[in-house]
């Protein structure tokens, strides 16, 4: 009762407060209009209410940022491309863009930096952009390969420490000069000297590691040496950084020890029970086994802020409490590089371009504007590039390098990109720099990022690098490296000559190079593999009833080399790679399985050298037929379509783009290799069963002569000698007379080569000439009369081979439409008489000088199909005969094959 008499009297007061507020509403004087005051309503609906967009609000302020990210990415995505073409790494871009869009170009723009890059908003794009400096050097940290730093331990040392310690006396010296004629008395004098040696004595390792990719030196004992000094030179670099960091926080001397001890204290915390944690918490959840999982990823993430929080309240920069959380993350499985590919694409293309944007923006070209400042630059680069430059090759003409090898290390060692700008930036912002000279060692770091790449390419050409055996850096020979390489070139040309000195019908090929460029094409890769298995056993000792050679098949895998630092540290662990690759263990268990030996590498390197590599390993093995696969991936929408072609070729938006992809590799093998060629096209509606261990397969060939078919046919010999399970059908078609046959008379080239896209060469129709021509045709005949003429000194098996083979003979105005029609009736025999047996097409390429050219039958025929899918990579891939009888709907799975240049 008491409750409810209170609330009934505040109730009641509260309603007269109410009327007498009213009263003296109606008894004050009313206002004029104008003196009204405008209800201020927030609109929502900004540029359609007349709002500028652009305009800084600090109530809103993310439209600003998404303005200022959308031209930082696009401006600075630009220019990479473009200084991509002179080998300049992205950072390069990303800071002259910055520079660009600052003060030095663009805002002298009147009303430009004021309205996009507004000084009051700067803040807001910092904080974002530190961010993502803070998970960059997280990433960073996970990158560093500490095994790969003890197994080099030497090098690193020897080159690593070498090119700090000089480099930094001679900053520190010159810091003299530079404190007295830019700085005033208020810094601190030993806070600048320790900061100007830290600047000289650094070298920026992901850049580093992005140059050596580009460079293709990965695999010389320059990339390893220089790799391993980097290392050590980075992890170094991040602690002097933090120790100068520290110093300019501190007060006294006293407060900057306590800090310095603070620091090593939590990395030892860091470092250790925080490793020994993060290994537990992943064997818990199954990280190490599955991939990093979400209650991984969290506790993870937060374990870097925290990091980086403590390190920045005690007096150090956040970004090395990230760092060395990425340093404790566990590598087992791999765990690293899982975490790495989920996190290093959005910082990589989004937050770090603001950060070195930033620089940038920071920059003022225009306060330089004497010569004074500009001497100062030139000598500062001279300086600092001396400085490392003849540490770094001293040591390693101590190491036991040659001169040119010593150069190359004491040039990329001298690199400095991004990690000194991390450094500059951390100056300004502590107050050791001004603006002025900011922008000095700003256009220094530009000047010797640039110039490393031409500087290496010049003198370490390619014909003069030593590679690396075995995983282990081999110091060059006193000799030629030319005459060395050359020399295994030649002993391994007279190997394979004494191979090839048999007669052809009894010289089998007999050591096989699998190449697995993608995971997909595995399951095809193998089946494919499996038909050259042979299944005769006898013990006969008759000449005659000559027995195949058991097959050698060498796998090789091969794994795209990005400019990340993750794969490059990874490319240096190739013996680890080959036992742990699930691909290859599938392959090798494959193999096992099927009676076949061999044995398994791995490549990591760049895509446009995949091609390279097949070749080199090639010439390694001395292989004769190179075996790969391709499977494309069948779609369709129309559940009424009679036509694969459109899906089974990827015009679906990413498929489109891994099909082109795909496509140009396989024509660069077509282009360069020194061997035979073999390619399985199986569309991904059939599946695995075109080929299969034991049963029934019948091969149908259509023959129209030149050298890739010569080689199908032969080919097919052998498999249906080899097994006898196979049969076949030969099809020789020829061009009816009065048809319309495209033939140039000229002379045939030596290479044939043309630009199907920029930058991806193809192999293209040479220009045939009459003498070329006949020599074709005559051997065309005289493989087809060998072929079905009755031989007593022809081995058994390839008797009952030929047995089992029939030959015909067609003439035919539309030979292609002929040979699609030929091989589904041929196909629906086969499946009427035996239900099990596998129907397989082979064909030849005949994309080099091939003596028809069929383009405006295959033409003719994309336009009664009404697909557009064949035409441009699929034709310049397969050729014009596999691409129409793809274009045909055979459902079959297809064999292309091409000789090599010297069956010509």
């Amino acid at each position: 009762m008491t409750v409810f008499a209170h609330t009934a009297m505040d109730v009641a007061a509260g309603a007269l407060r109410l009327v007498a507020r009213q009263s003296a509403n109606a008894t004050a004087p009313a206002k004029a209009p104008s003196e009204l005051t405008p209800l201020r309503v927030n609109l929502q609906g900004g540029l359609l209410n007349g709002q500028d967009p652009t305009k800084y609000d600090t109530k809103n302020p993310v439209r600003l940022l998404f303005i200022e990210i959308g031209i930082i990415l696009v401006f600075t995505q630009l220019l990479a491309v473009v200084l991509r073409k002179v080998r300049q790494p992205k950072v390069i871009a990303e800071v002259i863009g910055g520079i660009l869009l600052g003060p030095s170009v663009m805002g002298h723009i009147p009303g430009f930096s004021g309205h996009i890059f507004p000084k009051d908003f700067r803040p807001y794009l910092a904080m974002v952009a530190q961010f993502g400096l803070c998970m960059f050097l997280f990433i960073v940290g996970m990158e560093l390969d500490t095994t790969f730093l003890r197994r080099n331990m030497k090098l690193s040392v020897m080159i690593g420490m070498g090119g700090m310690l000089v480099p930094f006396g001679v900053g520190a010296g010159f810091s003299t000069v530079l404190y007295s004629h830019y700085v005033t008395p208020a810094t601190d004098k030993t806070h600048f000297l320790v900061f100007i040696g830290v600047c000289f004595s650094i070298t920026a390792f992901p850049v580093l590691c992005r140059i050596l990719t580009a460079l293709q030196l990965l695999d010389t004992t320059v990339g390893i040496s220089v790799l391993a000094a980097g290392v050590g030179n980075d992890i170094i670099a991040w602690v002097l950084l933090a120790l100068a960091v520290s110093l300019v926080n501190a007060v006294n001397g006293i407060t900057a020890f306590y800090i310095f001890l603070c620091t090593i204290a939590w990395a030892g915390v860091v470092l250790f029970p925080g490793r020994i944690g993060l290994h537990f918490i992943a064997r818990k959840t199954g990280s190490l086994e599955n991939g990093p999982t979400p209650l991984f990823l969290t506790i993870l993430l937060l374990f870097v802020f925290a990091s980086a929080f403590f390190t920045d309240i005690i007096g150090v920069h956040p970004i090395f409490g990230a760092f060395l959380v990425g340093i404790s993350v566990p590598r087992d499985g791999g765990l690293n590089i899982y975490i790495i590919e989920k996190l290093d694409d959005l910082i990589m293309i989004v937050f770090l371009p603001l950060y070195f944007t930033l620089s940038g923006l920071n920059t003022n070209l225009s306060e330089l504007n004497s010569g004074k400042d500009w001497g100062f630059i030139i000598a500062i680069a001279v300086l600092d590039f001396s400085g490392k430059f003849i540490s770094t090759s001293g040591m390693a003409r101590l190491a036991g390098f040659k001169v040119r090898e010593s150069a190359a290390v004491g040039s990329l060692m001298s690199c400095k990109g991004l990690v000194e700008l991390i450094v500059l930036n951390v100056g300004l912002t502590a107050g050791i720099l001004d603006t002025r000279l900011f922008s000095m060692f700003v256009v220094e770091a530009l000047l010797l990022t640039a110039v490393t790449s031409p500087l290496v390419s010049a003198i370490y050409p390619p014909h003069l690098r030593t590679k690396v055996v075995g995983g282990k850096i081999v110091t060059a020979p006193a000799g030629d490296n030319e005459r060395s390489a050359g020399d295994l070139d030649k002993d391994g040309d007279s190997r394979r000559s004494l191979e090839y000195e048999e007669d052809d019908e009894t010289t089998w090929k007999s050591r096989y190079l699998a190449v697995l460029d993608k995971a997909g094409n595995l399951p095809a890769l193998m089946s494919f593999t499996q038909i050259f298995q042979p299944q005769l056993k006898t013990s006969n000792p008759d000449s005659k009833r000559m027995e195949p050679r058991r097959p050698s098949v060498d796998v090789l895998r091969l794994i795209e080399l990005s400019d990340r630092t993750a794969p490059v540290m990874q490319s240096q662990h190739i013996d680890t790679l080959i036992q742990t690759d699930p691909v290859v263990s599938v392959f090798r268990t494959f193999t096992g399985l099927a009676d076949l030996s061999g044995s398994s590498s791995i490549a990591v390197v760049s895509n446009d050298d995949f091609a390279k590599s097949v070749n080199d390993h090639v010439a390694e093995r001395n292989s004769q037929l190179v075996l790969t696969a391709w499977t494309l991936a069948y779609h369709t929408n129309n559940a009424n379509a009679t036509h694969s072609v459109d899906g089974s070729f990827g015009r679906l938006g990413g498929e489109l783009a891994s099909a082109e992809v795909q496509a140009n590799f396989l024509r660069n093998v077509f282009l360069t290799s020194s061997v035979d060629v073999a390619l399985y096209v199986e569309p991904g509606f059939i599946g695995a069963q075109a080929f299969g261990h034991g049963g029934k397969k019948h091969i149908f060939l259509p023959f129209f002569g030149g050298p890739d078919d010569r080689l199908a046919l032969k080919v097919l010999v052998q498999l249906a000698a080899s097994n006898p399970n196979i049969t076949a059908t030969v099809l020789r078609v020829t061009k009816a007379e009065g048809a319309n046959i495209e033939m140039s008379t000229t002379s045939p080239p030596v290479h044939d080569t043309a630009a199907s896209a920029p930058g991806v060469p193809d192999t293209v129709y040479g220009n045939v000439g009459t003498q070329f021509q006949l020599q074709s045709e005559t051997a065309d005949n005289v493989l087809w009369s060998k072929l079905q003429t009755s031989s007593t000194t022809r081995s058994v098996i390839v008797q009952d081979a030929l047995k089992r083979i029939t030959f015909s003979s067609e003439n035919s105005s539309k030979p292609l439409s002929r040979v699609a029609e030929a091989a589904r009736a041929t196909k629906q025999t086969v499946e009427a008489h035996e239900v099990a047996a596998r129907f397989v097409v082979f064909v030849g390429r005949s994309r080099r000088l091939a003596t028809d050219n069929h383009a405006k039958e295959l033409s003719a025929l994309v336009q009664a199909r009404g697909s557009s899918a064949v035409g441009t990579d699929v034709r310049r891939t397969l050729g014009d005969v596999a691409s129409a009888l793809v274009l045909s709907d055979i459902s079959a799975g297809l064999v292309v094959l091409q000789a090599s240049v010297g069956a010509h």
